[in-house]
């Protein structure tokens, strides 16, 4: 006679049940890892590729400034930088000025949930005066704009080297496009053209609005991304 070993039925199930929870606490933490990490080497990417596009446009070494290249607070400079970028960046589709069919730029959002800054759950506001946006080849989505001295301090957190008094460019990059979670600090960064090159957004204030829900803005967290800090 030979005695035959085998689980029970509930003794399955409780490993089931136990393998279950053990899943749900895991996976989503390893999913983010892993998807945390991928924006993070497309980011990299990106801030590697725009500063080249930029010294090949421009012609530029650092330290020079680029008042020459008529440095302006309107439409057609934002338009012009595109043009001239063009040529040193694989652009699969340009939108221009087009604020609410997110064709090229999905709404963005901030750590909190709300839209993000200068954004609205359609798109762009109306703060994005001389928007101009287009995607590139690898699915990046892109969008350039003019903004005023003090919000780049007080939203990007740079004010060292900014090209002039006023006005300065600032470029949104959307890692991943159209996919989610289309938030700041995540696939969402920005970056600002100094007289030192670009800049990650964060370089100057270390990042300090990037871990806070009560703002509508994180776009200081690129610097962290990247790792880049402004050495005081």
């Amino acid at each position: 006679m030979f005695k035959k070993l085998a689980f029970t039925l509930a003794e399955v199930l409780v490993t089931l049940v136990i393998i279950g929870v053990i899943a749900a606490i895991t996976v989503p933490t390893l999913s983010n890892t892993i998807g945390d990490h991928q924006y993070r080497s497309a980011l990299k990417k990106n801030f590697s590729v725009f500063s080249q596009a930029f010294r090949l446009a421009y012609g530029y070494q650092f330290y020079d400034n680029y008042l020459d290249w008529d440095y302006a607070h309107n439409n057609s400079f934002t338009e012009d930088v595109a043009n001239k970028l063009k040529r040193y960046m694989n652009i699969n589709k340009v939108c221009g000025r087009v604020f609410k069919n997110n064709e090229c730029f999905s709404p963005a959002k901030a750590k909190n949930g709300k839209p993000a800054r200068y954004f609205t759950e359609d798109g762009f506001a109306g703060n994005f005066a001389h928007l101009y946006t287009f995607t590139l080849m690898d699915g990046t989505s892109v969008a350039l704009d003019v903004w005023y001295k003090e919000s780049i301090k007080q939203l990007a957190g740079v004010e060292r080297n900014l090209i002039v008094e006023s006005d300065n460019l600032i470029i949104l990059v959307d890692v991943n496009g159209q996919k989610g979670p289309n938030m700041v600090g995540k696939d969402v960064h920005m970056f600002v053209l100094t007289n030192r090159g670009l800049v990650p957004a964060g370089q100057d204030d270390e990042a300090k609005y990037c871990d806070s829900r009560s703002v509508d803005y994180n776009y200081d967290c690129t610097a962290r991304v990247l790792g880049r800090f402004s050495k005081k």
